[in-house]
C-alpha cells in the first residue's frame, strides 16, 4: 500500500482485512506467487470521524438545485414542503412563491449532524402556474384532486404531458385521471399522462380552470399526509399553447398538493322499498353516545352523513313519519288471511310483505293485525298505535327463503358499525299495513287508501 499508510499481508484465500487505516486515498496492489500483479485506487473514510453537514444551492424560478458539501455518509433531505429525498445532490420543484426551510442530515457510524437553510423561490411572471390542490379523505376513500391553471400566459392550451408522483405510497396511490377541460390519456403502469387537443385551436385558458382531476385512493392512517406532484420523470413535463396563432411550449411552474388522511369519514346510503323505489323524506340519524347527526333522504332515497369522527361506534337508524293509510286495501286483507291459513296466496311472495303485515309490531303476522289494518281502512282509527307507519330493515340482512308468519322476525332495524372509513349503509323501507306493496313511496300526506264502500268483508277467525 501507498501513502498515507503502508502495509502488506500474505493470504492463502480470496479475502483479507487490514484494520485501523486513517481516512485517505489508497492504492492496493495484489501480487500472486507467479509474479503477476494488479493495482486499484480507492478512498477510505475513517468511521471514527463525526459527520459534517453542509450544502449550498441555486434557484431557478421554483426549481432549486442542492449541492452537497458534507462528509461521506447517508443523506436525508427535508425540503420544507413535506417532500424528502436521500440522494446526494437532489433538485426540487417548489409549489409556491415562498420561503422554505430546507434541511440536510448526514449520518455515519459515529452519529449524525443536521444543517438547515432558508430557501426562497419565486414563480416567474411569464410562467403559467399548474396548481395541484390539497385534499383529504378517509382511509379507503377515493378522492378527486383538481389540477388547475393560474396566470394564463397563453390564449389557449393545446397539449399537456407529464408524470404523477405521490411521495409516500403507504399514505395514498394514484388510481386514475378524470377529465376536466382536458381529457388526458393515463398509463397506470408508470403513472404518466398525455393530452393533445384535436380541434386545431386548443382549450381556452382561464384563471382557476380545472384541467383534470387526479383520482387518489387513501390508504394511510389518520393524520398521515403525502405530496402529490407532477414531475418530469419518466415522462418530461410539457405544456403547449397557442401564441399569436402559432403552437409553442409554454413556460410553467408546478405547485404540488398535499393529500391527507382525514380524521373524519361519512356514512352514506340508499333507502328504498323492497321493489327498489327510492324513499324520499326519510330521517336517517347516526348516533354516538350523546352525539347525533341527522340527514333527510333526497328524492331518490339517497343520504349522506358527513364529517363523523372515525374510530367510534355509530348506530344508524332511519325514521319516516307519513300517512298510515298509504297503500292499505281490503283485498290485501283477504290475501293476508289466506297466508295466515297456510293457503299460499300468489300475491304474497316476499318476506317484507310479512313484515308489512305486523301492524302492532309484536313480531308476528296474525289475524289481530288484519283487524288493526281494517280499522284504519274504515276510519275508526288514525294510526297503528305503538307501531310507526314505516319500519326499516338493514339491507342485506338474512331473510328466510321459506318464510312464515313468524320466522322473518326479529329483523335488523338499524345498523351498528365501527367507523374507520367512508361507509355505505343501505336500508329497505316497509310501509306497515301495505301487505301487497301498493304504497306510494313519495306520499307523505294525504289519503292514500283504496276507495271505501259499504260492502261487508268476511273473516274466518
Amino acid at each position: 500500500m501507498e501513502r498515507p499508510s503502508s502495509s502488506s499481508a500474505t493470504v492463502n484465500g480470496s479475502s483479507y482485512t487490514i484494520p485501523n487505516l486513517p481516512s485517505g486515498t489508497y492504492t492496493v496492489k495484489v501480487t500472486e506467487n507467479g509474479g503477476c500483479s494488479q493495482s486499484k485506487t480507492m478512498s477510505v473514510t475513517n468511521s471514527n470521524q463525526q459527520p459534517v453537514a453542509n450544502f449550498s444551492y441555486s434557484v431557478n424560478g421554483t426549481t432549486v438545485t442542492f449541492i452537497n458539501q458534507s462528509s461521506p455518509g447517508t443523506y436525508a433531505w427535508a425540503f420544507g414542503d413535506n417532500s424528502n429525498a436521500n440522494n446526494s445532490n437532489p433538485s426540487h420543484i417548489y409549489g409556491n412563491n415562498a420561503s422554505y426551510q430546507a434541511c440536510l442530515t448526514v449520518t455515519n457510524t459515529c452519529g449524525s449532524q443536521s444543517i438547515c437553510k432558508t430557501v426562497t423561490v419565486g414563480i416567474p411572471a411569464n410562467a403559467a402556474l399548474i396548481d395541484v390542490k390539497d385534499l383529504s379523505g378517509a382511509t379507503g376513500a377515493i378522492i378527486f384532486v383538481p389540477v388547475t391553471i393560474e396566470n394564463c400566459v397563453t390564449g389557449s392550451l393545446v397539449s399537456f404531458a407529464g408524470s404523477l408522483n405521490i411521495s409516500n405510497p403507504a399514505v395514498a396511490v394514484v388510481s386514475g385521471i378524470i377529465p376536466g377541460s382536458m381529457s388526458p390519456q393515463y398509463n397506470a403502469n408508470n403513472q404518466t399522462f398525455s393530452y393533445f387537443n384535436n380541434s386545431g385551436s386548443g382549450v381556452p385558458c382561464g384563471p382557476g380552470q380545472i384541467l383534470f382531476y387526479v383520482a387518489v385512493q387513501i390508504l394511510g392512517n389518520q393524520g398521515a399526509s403525502a405530496v402529490l406532484n407532477i414531475i418530469g420523470t419518466p415522462l418530461t413535463i410539457e405544456l403547449g399553447g397557442m401564441n399569436n396563432g402559432t403552437p409553442s411550449t409554454v413556460p410553467y411552474s408546478i405547485s404540488s398538493g398535499i393529500v391527507s388522511v382525514a380524521n373524519t369519514a361519512k356514512i352514506a346510503g340508499e333507502v328504498t322499498t323492497y321493489w327498489g323505489a327510492g324513499l324520499p323524506s326519510v330521517e336517517v340519524t347516526a348516533t354516538h353516545g350523546a352525539t347525533s347527526l341527522m340527514k333527510v333522504t333526497d328524492e331518490n332515497g339517497h343520504y349522506e352523513l358527513p364529517a363523523l369522527t372515525v374510530s367510534e361506534m355509530y348506530r344508524v337508524e332511519p325514521k319516516r313519519i307519513a300517512q298510515a293509510e298509504n297503500g292499505l286495501s281490503t283485498y290485501a286483507l283477504f290475501a293476508g288471511q289466506r297466508f295466515i291459513l297456510g293457503m299460499e296466496p300468489l300475491e304474497i311472495v316476499s318476506p317484507y310483505q310479512i313484515i308489512a303485515g305486523d301492524a302492532n309490531c309484536d313480531g308476528q303476522f296474525s289475524s289481530l293485525d288484519l283487524f288493526l289494518i281494517q280499522r284504519l281502512i274504515i276510519g275508526t282509527s288514525q294510526d297503528f298505535g305503538q307501531c310507526p307507519s314505516w319500519v326499516f330493515v338493514k339491507a342485506g340482512s338474512p331473510m328466510p327463503t321459506e318464510f312464515t308468519a313468524t320466522n322473518v322476525f326479529p329483523y335488523y332495524n338499524c345498523d351498528t358499525l365501527m367507523l374507520t372509513k367512508d361507509t355505505i349503509s343501505d336500508f329497505i323501507g316497509v310501509k306497515v299495513g301495505d301487505i301487497l306493496g301498493h304504497a306510494n313511496p313519495v306520499a307523505i300526506v294525504g289519503n292514500q287508501t283504496s276507495p271505501r264502500n259499504n260492502d261487508i268483508l268476511q273473516f274466518s277467525l
